[in-house]
Protein backbone atom coordinates (compact mmCIF):
# COMPACT_ATOMS: atom_id res chain seq x y z
CA UNK A 1 0.00 0.00 0.00
CA UNK A 2 1.54 3.36 -1.01
CA UNK A 3 2.42 5.85 1.70
CA UNK A 4 0.17 8.87 1.83
CA UNK A 5 1.74 12.30 1.56
CA UNK A 6 0.51 14.78 4.14
CA UNK A 7 -1.45 17.78 2.72
CA UNK A 8 1.16 20.33 3.82
CA UNK A 9 3.94 18.37 2.14
CA UNK A 10 1.80 17.83 -0.95
CA UNK A 11 1.21 21.60 -1.25
CA UNK A 12 4.93 22.22 -0.92
CA UNK A 13 5.76 19.65 -3.63
CA UNK A 14 3.13 21.07 -6.00
CA UNK A 15 4.49 24.58 -5.44
CA UNK A 16 8.05 23.40 -6.01
CA UNK A 17 7.05 21.64 -9.23
CA UNK A 18 5.30 24.80 -10.46
CA UNK A 19 8.42 26.87 -9.73
CA UNK A 20 10.62 24.45 -11.63
CA UNK A 21 8.26 24.44 -14.61
CA UNK A 22 8.11 28.24 -14.73
CA UNK A 23 11.89 28.52 -14.46
CA UNK A 24 12.22 26.08 -17.36
CA UNK A 25 10.01 28.32 -19.51
CA UNK A 26 12.30 31.32 -19.01
CA UNK A 27 10.39 33.11 -16.26
CA UNK A 28 12.45 34.80 -13.59
CA UNK A 29 11.56 35.94 -10.11
CA UNK A 30 11.74 39.62 -9.19
CA UNK A 31 15.34 40.31 -8.25
CA UNK A 32 16.80 37.67 -10.57
CA UNK A 33 16.37 39.65 -13.76
CA UNK A 34 18.98 42.24 -12.82
CA UNK A 35 18.40 45.92 -12.34
CA UNK A 36 14.95 47.25 -13.11
CA UNK A 37 16.63 50.12 -14.91
CA UNK A 38 18.06 47.89 -17.67
CA UNK A 39 15.02 48.44 -19.90
CA UNK A 40 14.74 52.12 -19.06
CA UNK A 41 14.88 54.90 -21.61
CA UNK A 42 17.76 56.23 -19.51
CA UNK A 43 19.89 53.08 -19.88
CA UNK A 44 21.23 50.90 -17.08
CA UNK A 45 21.22 53.50 -14.32
CA UNK A 46 24.74 54.88 -14.81
CA UNK A 47 23.74 57.98 -16.82
CA UNK A 48 23.21 61.37 -15.18
CA UNK A 49 19.88 63.19 -15.10
CA UNK A 50 18.58 66.53 -13.94
CA UNK A 51 15.29 68.34 -14.22
CA UNK A 52 15.48 71.04 -16.83
CA UNK A 53 12.05 72.56 -16.33
CA UNK A 54 8.71 72.04 -14.62
CA UNK A 55 6.10 73.68 -16.80
CA UNK A 56 2.90 74.10 -14.83
CA UNK A 57 -0.06 76.35 -15.40
CA UNK A 58 -1.59 76.13 -11.94
CA UNK A 59 -1.71 78.81 -9.30
CA UNK A 60 0.13 76.65 -6.76
CA UNK A 61 3.67 78.07 -6.44
CA UNK A 62 4.82 75.17 -4.21
CA UNK A 63 3.84 72.44 -6.72
CA UNK A 64 7.14 72.46 -8.69
CA UNK A 65 9.15 71.95 -5.49
CA UNK A 66 6.98 69.01 -4.46
CA UNK A 67 7.26 67.45 -7.94
CA UNK A 68 11.02 67.98 -8.09
CA UNK A 69 11.70 66.34 -4.73
CA UNK A 70 9.41 63.39 -5.41
CA UNK A 71 10.95 62.76 -8.84
CA UNK A 72 14.46 62.90 -7.35
CA UNK A 73 13.49 60.43 -4.64
CA UNK A 74 11.83 58.06 -7.13
CA UNK A 75 14.76 58.18 -9.59
CA UNK A 76 17.18 57.35 -6.78
CA UNK A 77 14.96 54.62 -5.28
CA UNK A 78 14.56 52.89 -8.64
CA UNK A 79 18.23 53.33 -9.60
CA UNK A 80 17.26 54.74 -13.00
CA UNK A 81 19.99 57.37 -13.17
CA UNK A 82 22.54 59.33 -11.18
CA UNK A 83 20.76 62.46 -10.00
CA UNK A 84 22.36 65.88 -10.43
CA UNK A 85 20.81 69.16 -9.38
CA UNK A 86 22.69 71.27 -11.93
CA UNK A 87 25.44 71.21 -14.52
CA UNK A 88 25.93 69.06 -17.59
CA UNK A 89 24.12 65.73 -17.64
CA UNK A 90 23.51 62.89 -20.06
CA UNK A 91 19.75 63.52 -19.96
CA UNK A 92 17.46 66.35 -18.91
CA UNK A 93 13.83 66.03 -17.92
CA UNK A 94 11.00 68.45 -18.53
CA UNK A 95 7.80 67.90 -16.59
CA UNK A 96 4.56 69.34 -17.95
CA UNK A 97 1.59 69.77 -15.63
CA UNK A 98 -1.23 71.20 -17.75
CA UNK A 99 -3.80 70.86 -14.98
CA UNK A 100 -4.09 70.26 -11.26
CA UNK A 101 -7.23 70.59 -9.16
CA UNK A 102 -8.16 69.97 -5.56
CA UNK A 103 -11.77 70.17 -4.47
CA UNK A 104 -13.29 69.71 -1.04
CA UNK A 105 -16.81 68.55 -0.23
CA UNK A 106 -18.75 68.63 3.01
CA UNK A 107 -17.68 69.79 6.42
CA UNK A 108 -18.31 68.46 9.87
CA UNK A 109 -17.07 70.38 12.91
CA UNK A 110 -14.74 72.50 10.73
CA UNK A 111 -13.14 69.46 9.06
CA UNK A 112 -13.51 68.65 5.39
CA UNK A 113 -14.90 65.18 4.86
CA UNK A 114 -13.89 64.54 1.25
CA UNK A 115 -11.20 65.82 -1.10
CA UNK A 116 -10.96 65.09 -4.80
CA UNK A 117 -7.52 65.69 -6.30
CA UNK A 118 -6.82 65.45 -10.04
CA UNK A 119 -3.55 65.98 -11.89
CA UNK A 120 -2.39 65.60 -15.49
CA UNK A 121 1.35 65.19 -16.02
CA UNK A 122 3.81 64.44 -18.82
CA UNK A 123 7.55 63.63 -18.77
CA UNK A 124 9.77 64.62 -21.70
CA UNK A 125 13.38 63.37 -21.75
CA UNK A 126 16.02 65.22 -23.77
CA UNK A 127 19.57 64.24 -24.66
CA UNK A 128 21.82 66.40 -22.49
CA UNK A 129 24.41 66.97 -25.20
CA UNK A 130 22.29 67.55 -28.34
CA UNK A 131 19.12 68.83 -26.63
CA UNK A 132 16.99 66.59 -28.86
CA UNK A 133 13.89 64.88 -27.55
CA UNK A 134 14.59 61.24 -26.71
CA UNK A 135 11.29 60.15 -25.22
CA UNK A 136 7.86 61.45 -24.23
CA UNK A 137 5.51 59.76 -21.76
CA UNK A 138 2.32 61.19 -23.16
CA UNK A 139 -0.22 62.77 -20.86
CA UNK A 140 -0.87 60.74 -17.70
CA UNK A 141 -3.87 61.52 -15.52
CA UNK A 142 -4.52 60.57 -11.95
CA UNK A 143 -7.56 61.36 -9.82
CA UNK A 144 -8.46 60.15 -6.36
CA UNK A 145 -10.96 60.87 -3.63
CA UNK A 146 -9.68 61.07 -0.08
CA UNK A 147 -12.02 60.79 2.88
CA UNK A 148 -11.15 62.39 6.20
CA UNK A 149 -7.73 63.46 4.98
CA UNK A 150 -6.17 66.86 5.16
CA UNK A 151 -5.65 68.78 1.95
CA UNK A 152 -1.85 68.53 2.00
CA UNK A 153 -1.96 64.75 2.38
CA UNK A 154 -4.40 64.42 -0.54
CA UNK A 155 -2.23 66.63 -2.76
CA UNK A 156 1.00 64.84 -1.87
CA UNK A 157 -0.51 61.41 -2.53
CA UNK A 158 -2.01 62.45 -5.86
CA UNK A 159 1.26 63.96 -7.08
CA UNK A 160 3.17 60.86 -5.92
CA UNK A 161 0.86 58.52 -7.83
CA UNK A 162 1.04 60.60 -11.04
CA UNK A 163 4.84 60.63 -10.82
CA UNK A 164 4.85 56.88 -10.21
CA UNK A 165 2.82 56.33 -13.40
CA UNK A 166 5.21 58.47 -15.44
CA UNK A 167 8.21 56.66 -13.91
CA UNK A 168 6.67 53.29 -14.75
CA UNK A 169 6.38 54.47 -18.37
CA UNK A 170 9.98 55.70 -18.27
CA UNK A 171 11.18 52.23 -17.27
CA UNK A 172 9.56 50.66 -20.32
CA UNK A 173 10.91 51.28 -23.79
CA UNK A 174 7.59 50.79 -25.56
Amino acid sequence: MPALIRPSRRSFLVGLAACLLLAGCGYTWRGQEGSLSEDSVLGKGDKTLRIRDIDQTTLYPWLPYMIRSQIRDDINARGLAVWKDSGETDFTLTVRVPSFQIRSYGEYKNQTLLFTATIRMEFIVFDGKTNTEVWRSGLNSYSEQYENANEEQAIRETVRMAIRRCMDNLQQRF
